[in-house]
């Protein structure tokens, strides 16, 4: 494209998808209020900016056909939607190679756009990591905000490039360019079942995401020459960094490996006879998978020991000051009979509703079936020679039941298991 056209073609499809990303906002908008009285109905108190879980298809055909139109309407506009951006990318084009870079301009201003719109109308998401419903065909796709905003701003600059000076792509990258673009898809649909199930996400898996990214950009780089190139190598730098820090924020460090070992004994013989406030009717236990998260009580105040240990409950306090703000992600290291489960803070959030909501059972979940408590466990604190160790334990049954307790170890290569008197939390 000449020097004129490719601007103005630029600055078409840039006001074109901002539109389009607008109308998008609004229709999302209309379609959270018509669907909220259904979500109400199956999970009551739930907040509306919380998209997770998903209706299934039983619960859509029990609240009405209203939903269900609905929902084939919103398929039948997701495609239309696809369709649109293809046919303005197809009037501005003379080319395959300039249709592809209309089109991923289009899409990748009307993504971008689309949540900062969002964010206008609905005040969310709350942040890049809150994650949204990004397509329903042929399956839902989901993740955090931030894994489809770096797509787009990827697709814009390549879009960009191309017309301003064009990249002649042959078959192979061709190929690897939408191998990458299938494997970014199937990093957003890897846990469809769970969704379609009712279950909350699963943790994003970022590195099969980070691989379809740069197969892409990579393969579009390896095309181009010159300072396209280099651009493109920076772009992938930079693209690739980001993902590197959204792997650091969505993920927990595991247990330090010169704890590890008595950690998890010290866990084991915790979950070998939980602290609950009712007698032990799990058929197997619902772990958090990320340590700290409870609300200690403080130690001080309800943890005494005999003359001799004293020295070693100072050092467990010490050590609890070190360690109290961090936050670890467990293993299924426990050494326990009963079968456990390590399940996310949203699935802690999922079975505390489906507790809360009349005429609804935790056993609607496949996961929770067989399980009356949600355990979450502290960190455990030791003292200097590891005689000594202290872990706080929060069990959660319903609104009015719980308890949290602090539980002493005297003796880490025993695990014996002591416990203090401790106070309800």
């Amino acid at each position: 494209m000449s020097g004129i056209s490719w601007k103005r073609t630029v600055l078409a499809l840039l006001l074109f998808g901002a539109a389009f990303g607008y109308l998008e906002a609004a229709v999302v908008t209309y379609l959270r209020a018509l669907h909220e009285p259904a979500r109400q109905r199956f999970y009551p108190g739930r907040p509306a900016a919380e998209l997770f879980p998903l209706l299934t298809l039983e619960q859509l055909r029990a609240a009405g056909p209203e939903q269900q139109r609905t929902l084939a309407a919103e398929l039948g506009r997701e495609a239309a939607t696809i369709l649109m951006l293809a046919a303005v990318a197809m009037t501005v084009a003379r080319n395959a190679g300039e249709w592809g870079a209309a089109f991923v301009i289009a899409f990748g201003v009307w993504d971008l756009t689309f949540y900062i719109f969002l964010k206008v109308l609905l005040d969310w998401p709350a942040s890049v990591f809150t994650w949204d419903i990004l397509f329903l065909i042929p399956v839902p796709w989901a993740g955090p905000v931030l894994a489809p905003v770096l797509v787009s701003i990827a697709m814009i600059a390549a879009g960009v490039w191309h017309l301003r000076t064009p990249v002649r792509i042959g078959p192979a990258h061709w190929f690897a360019i939408l191998l990458g673009a299938g494997v970014i898809v199937v990093s957003f649909a890897m846990d469809y079942r769970n969704l379609m199930a009712g279950g909350m996400p699963q943790r994003f898996n970022w590195w099969v995401y980070a691989a379809g990214l740069g197969i892409g950009l990579g393969s579009y780089a390896t095309a181009a020459r010159g300072r396209l190139r280099r651009a493109a190598a920076v772009a992938v730098t930079v693209l690739v960094l980001s993902g590197v820090r959204a792997v650091a924020a969505d993920e927990r460090s595991k247990v330090p490996s010169d704890r590890s070992a008595d950690t998890y004994a010290v866990y084991s013989a915790v979950l070998a006879h939980p602290s609950l406030s009712h007698p032990d009717g799990n058929e197997k236990y619902l772990v958090q998978e990320v340590s700290g998260e409870v609300r200690e009580n403080e130690p001080q105040s309800c943890i005494s020991v005999p003359e001799p240990y004293r020295t070693s409950l100072a050092e467990v306090l010490a050590d609890r000051m070190q360690v109290y703000e961090k936050r670890f992600l467990l293993e299924r290291a426990f050494k326990i009979p009963k079968q456990y489960e390590l399940i996310t803070a949203e699935q802690a959030k999922q079975f505390g509703s489906l507790r809360f909501s009349p005429g609804h059972s935790t056993d609607e979940v496949e996961l929770f079936r067989g399980a009356t408590d949600v355990i979450s466990l502290g960190h455990v604190y030791f003292d200097k020679r590891r005689i000594l160790s202290a872990v706080y334990t929060w069990a959660f049954c319903g609104s009015l039941c719980g308890y949290g307790t602090w539980r002493l170890f005297p003796a880490m290569t025993k695990a014996s298991g002591r416990n203090n008197t401790g106070s309800p939390a």
